[in-house]
């Protein structure tokens, strides 16, 4: 089963790293009004190091900045929203989040809108919010409204949202180069495959795991127009082995249960898929049953690999829950040799 990609740098291209230490909390002094993205970043950048990575406020700071936030105080809205959206200094906490983030978006603030745009789980809102932000020349807003049209789904928003995550991606916000690769290989779009491939290979490079993973996945089946076994192993022993990326570790699980790019061993093919099962990854546990219910590593055992395909169900793999119905109906299931 393939994870579904989707903004894959939330906040972290919306507004920054957004989450540093600065000794104390500033007294509420009016910031400039908002309405200019890359004014509006410098402030932030200014009177919290927003770009920072660390992540050192106390709750007790978080929660005073969040008290600042106020018709004239439009900074404390979007960094304590910030805040309750990353867990940084206080519990994870989407709907305040949002609400804070929402508050500065109404107070005019583009990087607010931008963000609301991202975290909230109304698609349509969200959509509409990226276009304004896009529209007043806020470029990880438009990059976010690549990922959000292709979330959509519709044949319609191809197009834009390929141009949006290819400008993205070729400007070095190398975290929407999987989203493109997903959408080119999901809409066939043959003329770029060529050049999607490279950008994969470039981003993957530099460590973006989705990339890899996506490249992974097209070298293996050929859906962007190059079959490479040995390079998909490559990529994907690479991402798994030295970077711990479960999505790529379960791809690699099926080549190895496949036999492509190294010698069948579904036995290891299998223990990839338990590994990344136990920690909680629901690709995985799907794998799992499938290898359990078709016997590749061992007897097979349609009751036990319901047991797999119950828990991926409920970690959120709605094929799982497909097939968990699909057994329970039949009360067994055929038994098949590893893949070809």
């Amino acid at each position: 089963m393939k994870p579904r990609l989707s903004h894959v740098c939330v906040l972290a291209l919306a507004a920054g790293a957004a989450c540093s230490h600065v000794e104390g909390v500033r007294p509420p002094v009016a910031p400039p009004p908002a309405g200019v993205p890359q004014q509006e970043l410098a402030i932030l950048e200014r009177e919290y190091s927003i770009n920072s990575k660390q992540c050192n406020r106390s709750a007790e700071e978080v929660v005073e900045i969040q008290h600042q936030c106020s018709k004239d105080r439009w900074i404390e809205c979007v960094y304590a929203g910030a805040m309750y959206h990353r867990g940084c200094g206080v519990a994870k906490d989407p709907v305040q989040a949002e609400a804070l983030l929402q508050r500065a978006c109404d107070l005019g603030s583009v990087v607010g809108c931008s963000m609301v745009g991202v975290v909230t789980k109304d698609l349509e809102k969200g959509i509409a919010l990226l276009e304004g932000a896009c529209a007043r020349g806020y470029s990880p807003a438009c990059a976010n409204l690549g990922s959000s049209l292709l979330d959509r789904g519709k044949e319609a928003d191809v197009a834009r949202a390929t141009e949006l995550l290819d400008e993205a991606c070729r400007e070095n916000n190398i975290y929407f180069c999987g989203a493109l690769g997903k959408i080119v290989i999901k809409w066939k779009i043959e003329p770029r495959f060529a050049t999607t491939r490279a950008l994969l290979e470039h981003a993957c490079k530099e460590n973006d795991m989705v990339s890899c993973y996506m490249l992974g996945l097209a070298l293996e089946d050929g859906s962007l127009g190059t079959v490479d076994y040995d390079r998909a192993a490559a990529v994907n022993w690479g991402a798994c082995h030295e970077f711990d990326f479960l999505p790529s570790c379960n791809s690699l699980g099926y080549m190895l249960v496949r036999g492509r790019g190294y010698e069948k061993d579904p036995m290891k093919g299998a223990m990839l898929f338990y590994v990344g099962c136990n920690r909680g990854y629901g690709p995985s546990c799907e794998s799992l049953g499938e290898a359990t219910e078709k016997g590749w590593a061992g007897p097979a055992n349609p009751s036990k690999a319901l047991l797999y395909y119950d828990r991926a169900c409920d970690i959120g793999a709605k094929d799982a829950c497909k097939r968990a119905k699909e057994l329970r109906a039949t009360g067994s299931a055929a038994v098949e040799p590893p893949p070809n």
